[in-house]
């Protein structure tokens, strides 16, 4: 019975020696990668999505109609403004143009000889030698004449207008689209389906929505004329085009709580395509001396953004409090709460507290995490 207490009693205070040194291994340093406080005159931005549209797009409906028996343009050409597009079927105009041309001779001899009696008979007229009432038929005539005369030049006219519409052309330079209707059809004036639509490419129509809080700072940024439009392609960002905005819409879509805006920028080079998406950038203003850090720092906690400072003195991580600013790219700006030449943490900082010891990781992907370091601590204390 000695014995077996005695043999209790050394278990124990083995077990309680262990404890003892778990506890005090405890204090431990967690990895973390660093990164530094920057400060430089930043341009503050606003980010949207948008479309690329032409400036013009024209449909080309048939004025007349007919057999279409020509095209002049391949699917998909590009054309100059006033290039013949389509040959309509002009026998039939051309036959009405003629038509109206005889009457309109026609009628002009008419009128010619009725002026003639009214010459010859005005002094017959006042010797009392002709009828006052045949007199006045002869003046009348004149002028029922001259009536045809005029509304046989209007016929002319739009039997001229009917032949041009024959062979229409383009109103634009631009591109053709694929046919809607191929040569050989049969068509009718103002028909509803249209033979091709053409499109202007350059320059590109930008089409945008912001959110009424940016379109307030939009408006600002335009009175103190700091306002830059620039475009770009997602899949090329460094491919940015400048531009101006050139309409703003004159009211808010309510189902959105947004405001349409249209820009254009250069496209001699075809880089943008009606109908791409596109994004945005707006620059409002540039901000001076601004701090910068890595966006990955800032946390949000209970009581609002933070970041960890690294504490080289005794590689300590310091909670601070941040006001946080505008985001560029991948920076983040910091209006209050760090000062240049401060370290922070960029990484490792999610299951530090306040004081916690930190070593500096050589690499973000040599970094283990929190739990492959607990894990070796507890493997170390094993053996």
């Amino acid at each position: 019975m000695y014995w077996r207490t005695l043999i209790l009693l050394l278990l124990s205070l083995a077990v309680l020696s262990g404890c003892g040194k778990k506890t005090k291994s405890q204090e431990r340093s967690f990895p973390v990668t660093i990164g530094e406080v920057t400060q430089k005159d930043t341009p503050i931005f606003i980010e949207a999505i948008g479309n690329v549209y032409s400036l013009q797009t024209v449909q080309i409906r048939p004025q007349v109609g007919g057999i279409i028996t020509k095209a002049y343009v391949k699917q998909g050409q590009y054309v100059k403004k006033g290039d013949p597009l389509y040959q309509i079927d002009p026998r039939p105009f051309q036959a009405a143009l003629e038509f109206a041309k005889a009457t309109l001779l026609k009628d002009q001899a008419t009128l010619k000889f009725s002026e003639i009696q009214v010459a010859r008979n005005t002094d017959l007229a006042k010797k009392d030698y002709v009828a006052k009432l045949t007199y006045e038929q002869y003046l009348s005539e004149v002028d029922f004449n001259k009536g045809l005369v005029q509304s046989d030049q209007a016929n002319v006219t739009l039997a001229e207008i009917n032949l041009g519409w024959c062979v229409p052309v383009s109103p634009l330079d631009g591109k053709v689209s694929q046919y809607n209707i191929d040569p050989g059809n049969l068509v009718i004036g103002n028909d509803p389906n249209a033979l091709t639509d053409i499109r202007q490419i350059t320059p590109a129509d930008i089409r945008f929505n912001i959110t009424q809080g940016d379109f307030i700072k939009v408006q600002r940024a335009m009175e103190n004329g700091m306002l830059k439009f620039e475009v770009f392609l997602p899949q090329e960002p460094g491919k940015f085009r400048g531009g101006k905005i050139y309409f703003i819409d004159n009211h808010l879509d309510l189902t959105t709580g947004t405001i349409l805006l249209r820009g254009t920028v250069p496209n001699e080079d075809e880089l943008f395509w009606p109908g791409e998406f596109v994004r945005i950038r707006l620059q409002l203003r540039i901000q001076p001396n601004a701090l910068l850090v890595p966006e990955e720092a800032v946390k949000i906690g209970q009581k609002g953004p933070y970041v960890y400072v690294y504490r080289p003195e005794d590689s300590t991580a310091e909670y601070r409090l941040v006001t946080r600013g505008e985001r560029i790219d991948h920076l983040v700006i910091i209006e209050k709460g760090i000062q240049l030449g401060e370290k922070i943490i960029i990484k490792g900082q999610n299951n530090l507290l306040p004081g916690a010891k930190v070593h500096i990781s050589e690499s973000p992907e040599a970094q283990p995490n929190v739990e492959q370091h607990v894990a070796a601590s507890a493997l170390r204390e094993i053996k």
